[in-house]
């Protein structure tokens, strides 16, 4: 598993939500000393999208670095939590699977 990472490191930050027009919005997350910029689709009552989601994708990507981060701190602990055939020990096997999944997506690898 990579441990570098290959995207544009955080924290990220939501900079505003934009208003094309009365019925348009969008969310802007820049990353550290604006090395990037992010939108989220846009938002708006014709696009059947309302204002609410569009704030909730841009926290969603703004947060994007720090759940990596906690992905792997989790994956990297699996070995001292129960694992085994009990309740508590496949709900840990559970979710290291899907930390571990979620982690080779986001660095490309599925």
């Amino acid at each position: 598993m990579t441990t570098q990472a290959t995207h544009t490191p955080g924290p990220w930050e939501i900079g505003s939500i934009n208003k094309r027009d009365k019925n348009l919005w969008w969310a802007a997350v820049f990353t550290p000393k604006n090395t990037g910029k992010f939108h989220t689709p846009r938002a708006g009552e014709a696009l059947g999208v309302d204002r609410e989601e569009c704030e909730g994708n841009a926290r969603l990507i703004a947060s994007a670095p720090e759940l990596l981060e906690a992905l792997r701190a989790m994956v990297a602990r699996g070995p001292f939590m129960d694992q085994r055939a009990t309740a508590e020990g496949l709900a840990n096997c559970e979710a290291l699977a899907k930390a571990r999944h979620a982690i080779r997506q986001a660095e490309g690898e599925q």
